[in-house]
């Protein structure tokens, strides 16, 4: 049991750092957000580096990368708050094409798969409850109808791949070109995150498949996990430089006591989210795994990083004083990211929901989980 990168990840890891150092400094992730297309050329070259293709299988021609090669990646990029649909385009929607694929066969979404790894940006969409209490979106297995109001990367995608139920009821993923669709920009809290309101009139969608009712949400939550592990790592180390450097008192504050048992919390919270985010991956690279196991394993690490990620964030801040709430400094681009990404999948609490609903179950049929 390896709980930690191999050699090959490490050296994927120190190329991603060298990479994500020069071209996404904190000016370029703020001109995105205030609405520079910088990113494209960015994604360009991600693309020609290989890693949007890493989850896609080779038969799409993708790298078929392991889980733990994506977690590896993603821990990097998160550490940078990369202003790319890396997460959301090649983690979550592709995670739920693979899981529909891996329910009806091979040939399934190759067309859409094939497009992502080689640059096509698409948009997970997860319809929620409308005020009713019915689904947001309606799909009578002809058309889909209805509208999504927060949808990530939706003002940068060119295909939404959409997670809902067919007409009898069975977990559906269909594909469906973003001119199809409707998006309205909304404010989002992440400025290299953009989201919208994405609505469907009677939209026909490319390809159709029945998936799982997981839909691909361990793979999609344990590659949300990773990201929010490297925005929990950076705004440490920026927390306890500021906390070595700042005097106060004649003394450095990280010797007081109020700031030293802070940041050993977030310390904590952060080794403890990078053991389950390691598990995870390792559940859902072993082929022998449950359905329950893979579920379990992601929704812990998720919730971990989840909360690790807010908790370290708020801390950087914390530390900085005053300094911390101003715009110029970077601090809240790690609150930014942390917050919306926390967000995403349901974040800390519908993950530990899942967690305990999967036990819950296991207790009342006597399974035992890993």
């Amino acid at each position: 049991m390896q709980f930690g990168y191999d050699d090959d990840q490490e050296a994927l890891q120190e190329s991603a750092g060298a990479f994500f150092a020069t071209r996404c400094t904190s000016a370029f992730v703020r001109a995105t957000g205030a609405g520079d297309d910088g990113w494209r050329a960015l994604w360009v070259e991600m693309v020609e580096l290989g890693w949007t293709a890493l989850l896609v299988p080779e038969e799409y021609g993708g790298s078929g990368a392991r889980v733990a090669d994506v977690v590896a990646l993603l821990d990097v990029a998160g550490r940078y708050v990369v202003p790319a649909p890396l997460v959301t385009s090649s983690g979550l929607a592709v995670a739920a094409l693979l899981d529909a694929a891996r329910v009806e066969g091979p040939d399934v979404f190759a067309e859409t798969l094939h497009a992502i790894a080689h640059g096509t940006v698409a948009a997970l969409v997860r319809p929620e409850p409308g005020r009713g209490g019915d689904p947001a979106l309606g799909w009578d297995g002809r058309v889909l109808r209805g509208q999504v109001e927060v949808v990530a990367d939706a003002p940068r995608a060119d295909v939404f791949v959409i997670a809902c139920a067919a007409p009898d009821g069975s977990p559906t993923v269909l594909a469906v070109p973003a001119g199809a669709a409707r998006v309205e920009v909304r404010p989002s809290i992440d400025p290299g995150r953009p989201c919208a309101a994405v609505t469907f009139d009677d939209a026909e969608p490319t390809e159709v498949a029945s998936s799982s009712s997981a839909a691909g949400i361990d793979v999609g939550r344990t590659a949300l996990a990773a990201e929010l592990l490297g925005v929990c790592d950076r705004a440490l180390t920026l927390a306890v430089e500021h906390a070595q450097t700042r005097r106060q008192f004649g003394k450095a504050i990280g010797s007081f006591q109020a700031v030293k048992h802070r940041l050993a919390d977030v310390y904590v919270a952060a080794q403890r989210a990078r053991t389950l985010v390691f598990h995870a991956a390792m559940v859902l690279d072993d082929p022998t795994s449950t359905d329950a196991e893979r579920e379990l394993a992601a929704a812990m690490a998720n919730g971990a990083a989840s909360e690790a990620a807010v908790l370290s964030a708020r801390t950087l801040v914390r530390t900085l004083g005053a300094l911390g709430i101003t715009a110029e400094h970077d601090a809240h681009l790690y609150l930014r990211r942390a917050r919306s990404g926390a967000a995403l999948l349901g974040g800390e609490r519908e993950s530990y929901l899942q967690v305990g609903r999967l036990f819950t179950a296991a207790v009342q049929t006597g399974d035992e989980l890993r």
